[in-house]
């Protein structure tokens, strides 16, 4: 079955869509959309003048009471003045974000498999004029490949929020998403409360920070490392500290 919306007011919802497979919207009207959906679903929008997009995607449909494979489901995205693009949950198995040249802000909580390296990246890529970037760690570990060199550039990014414990395998992961982003002024790491114990470090003292020659470290106007129990936050803690000899 498919749905097509024509004519609506500036805001809409979709909430648990069940039995559609096929979702359109057009409008000259629509200004924020939202959708919360476990489905398998192709969702197609073009809208003008639509400034805030909210997507939840999960992977486990009520209804039939299965786990969405993914590999029927597709988002396309035709709004050329979006300025808030809000993505949790699964990614599809088809991602096109169009040229969103008017974006400000993005938040990005995925849960991606280990494998969706590809797709993640297609996420990047659609949100690359961005602004302000919220994002969690497991689409930031899904974005690193060991010994791969970072191709996509984030020179958008002003104001970066991280949420993740900087143990010994996200390091690595943080260091690769920081080198794409020479332009950054502001850092905000929280780690997750859950996780609140204290560890050792690894070898992520201040010589090896040293040694990754971040761009944008000697610009930043504003840092806050938020419930930092493990050595690994405090080693970063000093580094920064010590290159604007604070």
């Amino acid at each position: 079955m498919d749905l097509m919306l024509l004519q609506m007011p500036s805001g809409i919802s979709l909430i648990s869509i069940d039995g559609i497979q096929n979702i359109s919207i057009e409008s000259s009207s629509l200004v924020t959309f939202y959708i919360f959906n476990r489905g398998d679903i192709h969702l197609t929008i073009s809208v003008q003048k639509l400034e805030t997009i909210h997507m939840y995607w999960g992977g486990y449909n009520v209804f039939a009471s299965r786990e969405s494979t993914n590999s029927n489901t597709s988002v396309k995205i035709f709004a050329p003045n979006l300025k808030t693009l809000k993505w949790r949950g699964k990614l599809r198995n088809s991602q096109s974000l169009g040229r969103l040249d008017s974006l400000e802000e993005v938040e990005i909580l995925l849960e991606p498999p280990k494998n969706e390296f590809d797709k993640v990246l297609e996420v990047l890529c659609g949100i690359c004029l961005a602004k302000v970037l919220i994002i969690n760690g497991k689409t930031i570990k899904a974005l690193y490949k060991e010994g791969s060199t970072p191709t996509l550039i984030l020179d958008n990014i002003r104001n970066l929020s991280i949420c993740e414990s900087l143990n010994k395998k996200f390091v690595l992961a943080l260091v690769s998403l920081l080198r794409r982003m020479p332009n950054l002024n502001i850092l905000c790491i929280k780690t997750r409360c859950w996780k609140l114990t204290y560890r050792t470090a690894s070898h992520f003292g201040n010589e090896y920070w040293k040694l990754q020659n971040l761009a944008f470290i000697h610009q930043l106007k504003e840092v806050s490392i938020e419930n930092s129990y493990g050595c690994n936050e405090i080693e970063f803690e000093r580094y920064i500290l010590g290159v604007l000899k604070i």
